[in-house]
C-alpha cells in the first residue's frame, strides 16, 4: 500500500520542463505579435505617406499569396480576390492613404504551402505576421528586396530554410522564426546592423 501510495504522489507531480517550454512558445509568440503591431503604429504616427498620386496597388503578389497558401481553406478570406481595394482584403493593412500596403497580419490564419517569390514585390511593406501557420519550405529570397520591412514573424511553421538575400533587408529589427525546421543560418545575417531581436527557439540548428 505504502508501495502505491508513493506511485500516486509521484504521477500527480507536475511536469515542469513541459510547463516551461509551453510557457516559452506562449512567450515568443506574445512579443512577436506585441513587436509587429508597435511598428505599424509608429509608421502611422511618423512615416505616413505624403504623396498626392492616386492609390494605386498591384494584386498580383497577394493574388500568388493566396494561390501558393490554399487560400480557399484558410480561416479568413474576407474580400481577397474581390474587386474592393486589397486595402479591405482581410489582415491586408495600408497607409492612411490608401496607398500603399504597410503590413500583412495572416497569424493563425490556417496558410499550408510555400510563401511565393512574388511576395519580395510587395516593397512597401513595414510588417509580415506570418505566425502559427503550417507554411513550409525555404523563405523566399525576393524578402531580401524588402527595404522598408521592419519586421517579420513567421513563428510555429515549417520553414526550412533563410536565404542569405534576406541580409539584404537592412531595416529590418525584429525577425521572429521560431519553431520552424531551419537547419543553418546565413552569414548575411551579420549585415543587419539595426537587428534587435532574432529568435530561433525549437529549431534544428547544428
Amino acid at each position: 500500500e505504502m508501495e502505491r501510495d508513493q506511485l500516486i504522489e509521484e504521477s500527480s507531480k507536475p511536469n515542469k520542463g513541459k510547463s516551461k517550454k509551453v510557457c516559452i512558445a506562449v512567450s515568443i509568440l506574445v512579443a512577436a505579435a506585441v513587436v509587429i503591431t508597435v511598428i505599424l503604429l509608429i509608421y502611422f504616427l511618423v512615416y505616413k505617406d505624403d504623396d498626392d498620386d492616386e492609390p494605386s496597388i498591384d494584386t498580383s503578389a497577394l493574388k500568388d499569396l493566396y494561390k501558393s497558401t490554399n487560400g480557399d481553406k484558410w480561416l479568413h478570406k474576407d474580400n481577397w480576390n474581390s474587386d474592393k481595394s486589397p486595402c479591405d482584403w482581410f489582415g491586408v493593412l495600408c497607409d492612411e492613404k490608401r496607398a500603399k500596403i504597410v503590413q500583412l497580419q495572416l497569424n493563425g490564419n490556417h496558410m499550408e504551402g510555400e510563401i511565393p517569390e512574388t511576395l519580395g514585390n510587395l516593397t512597401d511593406l513595414i510588417g509580415l505576421d506570418f505566425n502559427v501557420n503550417k507554411l513550409k519550405g525555404p523563405i523566399p529570397k525576393s524578402v531580401g528586396r524588402m527595404k522598408n520591412l521592419m519586421a517579420f514573424g513567421s513563428t510555429f511553421n515549417l520553414l526550412t530554410k533563410i536565404p542569405e538575400e534576406l541580409g539584404d533587408a537592412t531595416n529590418l529589427k525584429f525577425l521572429h522564426l521560431d519553431y520552424n525546421h531551419i537547419t543553418a543560418l546565413p552569414a548575411s545575417l551579420t549585415k543587419l546592423k539595426g537587428l534587435k531581436v532574432l529568435g530561433l527557439y525549437g529549431n534544428k540548428l547544428k
